[in-house]
């Protein structure tokens, strides 16, 4: 065992890289890395803890802030932060939003109003490889498919159109 300093009333998560640092992830959005995960509830309680399958960057306008945000993967379909339990998560780092609420206030009246497909939420502390870096609004990910939103993925034909990746075309300010 070990000693869990808790900063606030926030959930804490502690991600850890393979490589020990998040400068290859932070080189280029579609840059991933395993390692391990570990989330700790409101009340120092540990309520996940275990491999990481990958972390990898995402956003369009956010990615090229200095607070990045991020997508991670579980090893497998886990309940954390009283969302729905699923294997992919993602953190956003809401760099412009100073009250850090602009994306809550929006969740929260999507569920309110019943709108399908509404993501589950929750604000956490997070760490990386002992760094802290931030509060991030953790949500699950909404896949395209079967069990997600039943529609034509864009995204994968618009990838089979290019010669490279999308983030090494020059922005459009």
């Amino acid at each position: 065992g070990g000693v869990i300093l808790v900063k606030s009333k926030l959930p804490t998560i502690y991600i850890r890289t393979e490589s020990g640092s998040m400068e290859y992830v932070n080189e280029r959005k579609s840059n991933e890395e395993s390692g391990t995960i570990c989330v700790i509830d409101t009340t120092g309680n540990i309520e996940y803890s275990g491999e990481l399958e990958s972390i990898h960057g995402r956003g369009n306008y956010t990615w090229w802030q200095e607070k990045k945000p991020y997508s991670i993967k579980l090893s497998h379909k886990a309940d954390i932060l009283g969302l729905k339990r699923a294997k992919k998560f993602n953190m956003l780092s809401q760099p412009d939003d100073y009250t850090g609420l602009r994306n809550w206030i929006c969740y929260t009246a999507a569920k309110r109003l019943g709108v399908p497909f509404a993501i589950d939420f929750n604000f956490a502390n997070v760490y990386f490889n002992g760094n802290y870096a931030g509060c991030y609004l953790i949500t699950n990910k909404v896949d395209i498919g079967k069990s997600g939103v039943n529609i034509h993925d864009l995204e994968k034909e618009t990838k089979k159109k290019n010669e490279k990746p999308l983030e090494e075309y020059p922005k459009i300010v």
